[in-house]
């Protein structure tokens, strides 16, 4: 997915999004799981190449104005693209529900992700990344 630039060696991995400041706090408590779930392997998998808080370095920014997925059109759209393309050093590596909890993390910083969702493949073609 977004992951494709992790670094190997632990000791050179940027420090984690704090999961408490993640936005959708009043959001059902699956939800904030996924949430704080997603903070962590973005932290983990994706934020060596697109910054810790997804502003981008390496690759592009992935959370703010000028987010890099708008052309996917949907959560669904994102997923399919992410989980075959990403990480870069290894696509289609992840388990699926960390890439799903990837994007639910990635779409609630830009404010996307309506409260308390569970994103998932039951409702991601209903969740537009295109506002």
């Amino acid at each position: 997915m977004l992951a494709g630039c992790a670094a190997p060696d632990e000791a050179s991995a940027p420090a984690s999004p704090d999961p408490s400041a993640v936005r959708g706090s009043g959001s059902a408590a699956p939800a904030g799981d996924q949430l704080a779930s997603g903070a962590e392997f973005y932290a983990a998998s994706c934020a060596s190449c697109h910054g810790t808080d997804g502003e981008g370095d390496i690759g592009p920014a992935l959370v703010g104005e000028n987010y890099a997925f708008r052309s996917r059109g949907t959560a669904q759209g994102l997923y399919d693209y992410v989980s075959d393309a990403m990480p870069f050093d290894a696509p289609g590596s992840l388990p699926e529900q960390e890439y799903w909890d990837i994007l639910a993390w990635i779409l609630d910083q830009n404010e996307l992700l309506p409260e308390g969702t569970q994103l998932g493949p039951e409702n991601a073609a209903d969740v537009n990344v295109n506002p």
